[in-house]
């Protein structure tokens, strides 16, 4: 599954936060670190208020999924 641009800048904030693995928790501790810094790089349409909404608007199975798809990706770069 590819990852849209909110997701990525969220995976990036998990990266920011801390070495993974996640865990569903973590997503509430990304906001103090998403802002228009980070969304900056994803170009100028990415802003910060609109992830975090989108964020808060996901429910736990959506969240869960973000969680494993920001896991298996984190895997992957670490070869396991």
């Amino acid at each position: 599954m590819a990852l849209g641009q909110y997701e990525l800048v969220v995976v990036e904030a998990l990266e920011r936060l801390s070495n993974g693995p996640w865990i569903a928790t973590d997503l509430e501790r990304v906001g103090e670190i998403i802002n228009g810094e980070l969304c900056g790089g994803y170009g100028p349409d990415c802003n910060s208020s609109a992830v975090l909404d989108w964020l808060r608007s996901l429910g736990e199975k959506d969240r869960d999924e973000l969680v494993f798809q920001a896991n298996a990706d984190w895997s992957e770069k670490q070869g396991i």
